[in-house]
């Protein structure tokens, strides 16, 4: 590991083929997932001026922020207090009859 730079940062930039990038990283202080997360297209043009680094970086960046709304979209089923998911069940929620229901069909049910 790189001084300063954490594991998961390191994963990250060798994982996304911008294992150039570290140093820059480190000197930044760019050292956790969230940081990386947060960066704007300004940012990452300050960084480099070489296109293809920025492009994949936007990219990574890009899925590291939607890896991390899931997770919070999946966390936020499960209610803590209880363990319980809270989320949407099997076709009790979604239909009835065991037929396949759109998402607008079922927006439609649920006024019926």
């Amino acid at each position: 590991s790189l001084g300063g730079l954490g594991g998961e940062v390191e994963e990250f930039l060798w994982r996304h083929g911008l294992a150039e990038m570290q140093a820059v990283f480190q000197y930044h202080r760019i050292d956790s997932l969230r940081l990386i997360a947060r960066l704007s297209e300004a940012h990452i043009c300050r960084l480099t001026d070489r296109v293809g680094l920025q492009v994949r970086l936007m990219e990574a960046q890009e899925e590291l922020q939607y890896s991390g709304t899931r997770e919070q979209s999946l966390a936020s089923r499960v209610d803590p207090l209880a363990g319980q998911y809270n989320g949407p069940r099997a076709s009790s929620e979604f239909g009835s009859m065991g037929r396949t229901v759109s998402p607008r069909n079922y927006l439609m049910e649920e006024r019926m």
